[in-house]
């Protein structure tokens, strides 16, 4: 089985999520590759990789990109008389639900898909309906919108992001000396601007919104990726917010940080949880 997956573009913060959804079907054994618009001649990688599943991970800035290449496979696919899956995840189709219909998908994910494309597989292979799988949602219950939800709540039992992906796509990227990392997932605060508001409504009542790695998971990703993608000059914690307040996780990471890995780092912080104590615990960190 063979996924592809298309995003807009490649931009000097790696894009995290589609490298651990890569990540997880190549632990399932799965054949991925990662392909973007503004980069790749989409046509010619279909036609060269044969993908059994495309899926797309979409803003909603670039979505009138991807309904147009999405016509000119559908194009192609039809001329050359084959079925391939065509999935969405990714901000847009998480809040704008329309696009199933718009684009005639075959399913869109909802929140966070690291199950979710498992499970999608499996059951496209079998020829089941993926109404029942958590997070999904098709064409037989669109009307009643999502029902079936969940979050991640192990983090450390994902696999590490798959960096290849990234490389195999743009070669030029492993010169970049900057790695990124995510130690957590989901945000608590409400600011109506962001997306995260929408998601804590969508998924209130699954369990902690904010959830977050094992120190020795972080340290343990950060040392893999060192050793087998070097050089690391700079490393980025993509949370939407690093650390919320000074606590035994800070502490322990601050403390293994500085001893085992030693990389400058720069991560996102809200100046209302900002005290002098976290400042001074960052600094001693890198």
């Amino acid at each position: 089985m063979k996924i592809l997956f298309i995003i807009s573009d490649i931009f000097l913060s790696a894009p995290l999520g589609i490298m651990q959804l890569s990540a997880m079907c190549k632990k399932h054994s799965y054949k991925t590759r990662l392909a973007t618009l503004r980069r790749h001649d989409i046509l010619e990688i279909v036609n060269s990789f044969q993908p059994d599943i495309i899926a797309y991970s979409a803003m909603s800035a670039d979505i009138h990109r991807f309904k147009e290449m999405d016509r000119e496979i559908l194009s192609y696919l039809h001329n050359m008389n084959r079925c391939t899956l065509r999935i969405m995840g990714g901000p847009h189709a998480t809040y704008f639900t329309e696009i199933l219909k718009e684009m005639n998908l075959d399913a869109i994910c909802i929140g966070e898909g690291d199950n979710a494309i498992i499970q999608i597989i499996k059951y496209f292979r079998e020829g089941l309906d993926f109404a029942k799988i958590p997070n999904v949602l098709c064409h037989s219950n669109y009307e009643n919108g999502l029902q079936n939800k969940e979050l991640i709540n192990d983090l450390d039992s994902l696999p590490f992001a798959d960096n290849d992906s990234i490389f195999d796509a743009v070669p030029y990227y492993r010169t970049v000396q900057l790695r990124s990392f995510l130690t957590s997932r989901g945000c608590p605060y409400k600011c109506s601007y962001c997306h995260n508001d929408g998601f804590n409504k969508e998924f209130k009542g699954l369990g902690p919104i904010v959830r977050r790695c094992s120190v020795d998971r972080v340290i343990d990703e950060i040392k893999y990726t060192r050793e087998k993608y070097p050089p690391v000059k700079i490393i980025r914690f993509a949370d939407d917010t690093f650390v919320h307040k000074v606590d035994s996780w800070l502490e322990s990471f601050v403390e293994r940080y500085k001893s085992e890995i030693g990389i400058p780092f720069y991560c996102l912080m809200r100046s209302n949880v900002f005290s002098d104590e976290m400042a001074r615990l960052l600094k001693e960190a890198g």
